[in-house]
């Protein structure tokens, strides 16, 4: 009897040792469970940081989409006035390159009247009674 209650006592420690190793397991299971919960809540501060980030680069983004758009309006309509304005210079300067031709004819036909005006008088002159060449 005595054999089996050294064999029980043996059994005994063996169950404390593994009780003991399976504590020692567990606090390093725990442990572990720890470090791994705050690495997850570390991690998932960064998500949430991150994702922060990519929101305001969107609500960037999109703002500068908008910024483009109203510029790219704008020049389209300043780029539109402009061409309007062009045309209407050059309308101008038709009309202006018109009018000067115009004055031209009539400064050559004042001119030639002019000159025929001249030899007419001339003509009447050197005609008159008394006349001397004087006039020419």
């Amino acid at each position: 009897m005595l054999q089996d209650l050294d064999a029980l006592t043996n059994r005994i420690k063996q169950l404390v040792a593994i009780t003991q190793r399976l504590q020692s397991e567990q606090s390093d299971l725990l442990a572990q469970i720890k470090a791994l919960e705050a690495e997850r809540d570390r991690l998932a501060d960064t998500v949430s940081e991150r994702e922060s980030r990519v929101d305001s680069l969107v609500a960037t983004v999109a703002e500068s989409e908008s910024t483009l758009k109203a510029a790219r309006e704008n020049a389209q309509q300043t780029q539109q006035q402009l061409q309007l304005e062009l045309e209407q210079s050059r309308q101008r300067h038709l009309a202006a390159e018109q009018a000067l031709a115009n004055s031209q004819k009539n400064v050559e036909a004042l001119r030639s009247a002019s000159e025929k005006a001249r030899g007419q008088i001339d003509s009447l002159l050197v005609r008159l009674p008394g006349s001397s060449q004087e006039f020419s």
